[in-house]
């Protein structure tokens, strides 16, 4: 940084080793600085929203992370070359964007704001179709709203996007035991059981659809 301060990258390793350290002041002070020196630093305002959400910050985690969402993506974003900055595919814009929507989803669904969380979960998934995480929360969202078909349809898309996550299985057969579709419930159970042999509560809820299967 001191060679070359309008290096972006310099900032944020130097602000994610920080971070690993535990030492989330300096990790915080130096994206403060980076975001002073080069206007628009798209990435800083999100690692820096996601150091104020680590540390409970809600408020000042949704400000930034709000800075990012609203950015336009025509709009020029830094003042140096992006092609470093966004060589990885997690750097582009939109995907920046799409998963400050979905941080912002989850503070949202947190404080039990659930409008605005899916607001921003449909905003992460507009931008980012193929966004499993988002579909999923957005599942869990709707399933307690009690928006059950809503809810199936976004775990299924999950599925879909990412069949070999467990949870998304067994949130599926929840949400199958709840509208009496035991079938399909128990078919989601043993099937994040074969992802997680390991996983005690698809496995103590498959032993109750089946019970409830035998006893009809």
């Amino acid at each position: 940084i001191q060679i070359k301060p309008y290096y972006p990258e310099a900032y944020i390793n130097l602000s994610l080793a920080y971070k690993e350290k535990g030492d989330l002041e300096n990790a915080r002070e130096t994206l403060d600085q980076a975001l002073k020196i080069i206007p628009n630093f798209l990435y800083a305002n999100f690692v820096l929203a996601s150091l104020y959400q680590s540390q409970g910050k809600a408020d000042s985690a949704i400000t930034e992370y709000q800075k990012v969402a609203d950015h336009r993506l025509q709009e020029k974003v830094v003042i140096y070359d992006l092609e470093t900055l966004f060589a990885k595919e997690e750097r582009t814009e939109k995907s920046i964007k799409a998963n400050a929507h979905y941080n912002l989803g989850l503070i949202y669904a947190e404080r039990g704001e659930f409008n605005l969380a899916q607001i921003n979960f449909l905003k992460a998934i507009d931008l980012n179709p193929d966004f499993a995480e988002a579909h999923a929360n957005l599942g869990t969202l709707y399933d307690g709203l009690r928006r059950y078909p809503e809810a199936l349809n976004q775990y299924e898309t999950a599925i879909s996007l990412d069949p070999e996550n467990p949870v998304y299985h067994f949130n599926l057969g929840l949400v199958y035991a709840k509208i009496n579709r035991l079938q399909e419930a128990s078919f989601q159970f043993k099937k994040a059981l074969e992802i997680d042999p390991g996983f005690t509560q698809a496995a103590e809820m498959l032993n109750l659809a089946d019970s409830l299967l035998n006893t009809r």
